[in-house]
């Protein structure tokens, strides 16, 4: 397991060091601590390849984004009931 420092993996992924602490808080990435490294003020570091993987999903999820974008819209069905103006 190779570990990258939080501003390696921010530039990796084209984000902020804080986008990266926002993705360890919504769960997306772990960070790891390396032995001996303890107490406030430690720094966080990441698993190379978790960044990699995260990275290629990121791209599949933008490229599955931009297909959805290019299909027609589907036609909609109305919700609910439609007042109806009587002359």
């Amino acid at each position: 397991m190779n570990l990258i420092k939080t501003s390696v993996a921010a530039e990796r992924l084209g984000v902020t060091s804080e986008t990266i602490r926002a993705y360890c808080s919504n769960g997306w990435l772990t960070p790891q601590t390396p032995k001996g490294e303890r107490g406030r003020g430690r720094r966080m570091y990441f698993d190379e390849g978790e960044v990699e993987a995260f990275k290629a999903g990121m791209a599949a999820g933008a490229e599955a984004y931009r297909r959805q974008q290019d299909r027609p819209m589907k036609a909609r069905k109305p919700r609910g009931k439609r007042a109806t103006v009587v002359a």
